[in-house]
């Protein structure tokens, strides 16, 4: 059993470790082929950024051409995640998208990844056939510059001619046989690299796989062992457990008299039968002592239940027959008091009935009074209305006559406008009269009979204005007369308005006073009714009285009579409780 679980423990150890080789190859191998992508990238970067810079002339492309190479020979740090996309967004002018890493050379890292010595060899084929392409690069750019191949100034530069020559360099026959002498073991490397990579992944699969048949074989050797073990202790224990068992539900269920089998066995199955057994009597015996104490505890239990009872009883049936004696003594005394009082009653009663006689002769006296003034009220409010309605009439009157005055001046003012009017034809035939005569006299002798008409017309029209602005004068003064009668008028209406308001709130207040007089006289009348229905009402509170006298000597002897059985009952409970404690 233990060879079994050491043997399955230490085969899954060694396959988890295969697995782990597994995955790390994996991992060797993504690296190795995500580092030689990093190198065909970077040559494919040089070549565009160093056309552009041949072409466009612009500073910053060289230097992130020069980057490139300072990286790859570990002059300085490599970008984090260096195989993913990075000098396209640096080339359109956006900021570096992730931080700078570690400064390592990719040759370096080559070595960390365990690449073989032809491998090596390959890539630095590579770097060596990638000379010619940096040197012709670097003549371009020169030109660019204008400067020579060697970086030193051009005798006679041209910048346009210079920078089409750059741009044949770049794009020549020579410079595509260098870039393809390049990638030429650049390719080999793949092939190598994927060949090794591929052989260390098998093989540590292969051993994965061993290392799995190992661990599955060795778990079914385990479990085959299990099994049996299992068998063997069903056999052995599980019979001799059951057995065991079947007693112990026998004696759960009280029965303290069944055999315990398996006593002799010297195994574990035999300790829990002899364990079971010492219970067995010891809970018998527990049993047997259990019921005779509680047969004793019962006993004085329905003792000290007898004594609560009586002592329950004596304090409640007790105490209630001595309430009952109490309140007996107190009623007596009560129906007293209530005797004496109706007496009392009956006497105040008649002196009620007399007092309220004499007020009812009084209210009905002042009824007749109040009904008198009521009268005269009403007779005061008619003369008010009267009043008031030749009030309104007189408003009416006035008003209407303001209307006619007001009629009177516009009539006088269109015959003032009448007059203006013949008052303007009398000037325009005055003007023409005086034409007429210094026509006339123009016309010498002719013209004097024509000119003496003329004076005439000129008189005439002359005292026809005097008579215009006469009536103008009178019709000023009948205007001025009616607006004064019309202002006379408007402020006799006025004070008769204000007479009519007065007289509507005198007729107001005599109607509220009126009322005010009604409702006395009802009240009065119903004081009187109320003194009635007292007279009534304190002759049957003295009859009442009468009676409660009656009744509370009534209730004077029931009461001594129910003394007389509480006392009786007193004893018997007394009897009773005796006879109780002595059982």
């Amino acid at each position: 059993m233990l060879v079994s679980s050491l043997l399955l423990a230490g085969s899954i150890i060694l396959y988890g470790r295969a697995v782990d080789q597994v995955s790390a190859a994996y991992a060797t191998r993504q690296q190795s082929i995500l580092l030689a992508d990093e190198i065909r990238q970077s040559s494919d970067d040089l070549t565009r950024l160093g056309r552009t810079y041949v072409v466009t002339g612009q500073a910053s492309y060289k230097q992130q051409y020069l980057d490139i190479l300072d990286i790859r020979s570990g002059r300085k740090p490599r970008p984090e995640e260096y195989h993913r996309i990075y000098w396209d967004f640096v080339a359109a002018g956006v900021a570096k998208p992730r931080p700078d890493g570690e400064t390592v050379s990719v040759h370096d890292l080559m070595k960390r990844l365990g690449f073989s010595r032809q491998e090596t060899d390959m890539l630095a084929e590579s770097v060596r056939n990638s000379d010619g392409l940096v040197h012709l690069e670097v003549e371009a750019m020169n030109l660019v510059e204008g400067k020579d191949k060697d970086g030193q100034p051009l005798a006679q530069p041209n910048p346009a001619r210079d920078r089409d020559r750059a741009i044949g360099l770049v794009h020549s026959e020579a410079y595509h046989g260098f870039k393809a002498q390049i990638m030429k073991p650049l390719d080999a490397f793949y092939g190598l690299m994927q060949s090794r990579t591929d052989a260390a992944v098998a093989a540590d699969e292969a051993q994965a796989h061993f290392y799995f048949a190992v661990v599955v074989g060795t778990l079914v050797a385990t479990v085959a062992t299990f099994l049996a073990l299992g068998w063997f202790a069903h056999e052995a224990l599980v019979r001799g457990y059951g057995a065991v068992g079947l007693a112990m539900g026998r004696i759960a269920e009280g029965d303290y008299a069944a055999a315990v089998p398996c006593l002799e066995r010297r195994d574990e199955v035999g300790s829990l039968a002899r364990g079971l057994e010492a219970f067995k009597a010891n809970l018998a015996r527990d049993v047997a002592e259990r019921h005779a104490g509680e047969t004793r505890q019962r006993e004085i239990e329905r003792r000290a239940q007898t004594e609560t009872l009586a002592q329950a009883f004596e304090a409640a049936f007790g105490g209630i027959v001595r309430a009952v004696a109490t309140s007996v003594g107190e009623l007596q005394d009560t129906a007293q008091a209530m005797s004496q009082m109706a007496g009392d009653t009956a006497d105040r009663s008649g002196a009620v009935i007399r007092a309220a006689e004499e007020a009812s002769t009084n209210v009905a006296a002042v009824a007749a009074a109040a009904e008198q003034l009521s009268a005269s009220v009403s007779e005061v409010g008619r003369q008010v209305d009267s009043s008031a309605a030749l009030t309104q009439a007189s408003a009416t009157e006035a008003g209407r006559t303001a209307g006619l005055v007001q009629d009177l001046s516009r009539a006088a003012t269109r015959v003032g406008d009448v007059v203006a009017m013949i008052n303007g034809i009398a000037s325009q035939t005055n003007l023409l009269a005086l034409n007429a005569t210094i026509e006339a006299a123009r016309a010498g002798e002719a013209g004097r009979g024509f000119a003496v008409v003329a004076a005439e017309v000129k008189e005439l029209a002359t005292q026809t204005a005097r008579a215009t602005d006469e009536i103008a004068s009178q019709i000023g003064d009948i205007q001025s007369v009616t607006r004064e009668a019309v202002t006379a008028i408007g402020a006799i209406a006025g004070r008769i308005d204000d007479l009519s308001g007065i007289s509507s709130a005198i007729a107001a207040a005599v109607e509220e006073q009126g009322a005010a007089t009604r409702e006395i006289v009802r009240n009065i009348h119903q004081t009187a009714n109320g003194t009635g229905q007292v007279t009534s009402h304190i002759g049957g509170v003295a009859d009442a009285a009468q009676r409660a006298g009656g009744a509370a000597e009534r209730v004077l002897s029931v009461a001594s009579s129910v003394s007389h059985d509480a006392d009786h009952l007193d004893a018997e409970v007394t009897r009773f409780l005796a006879q109780l404690r002595a059982a």
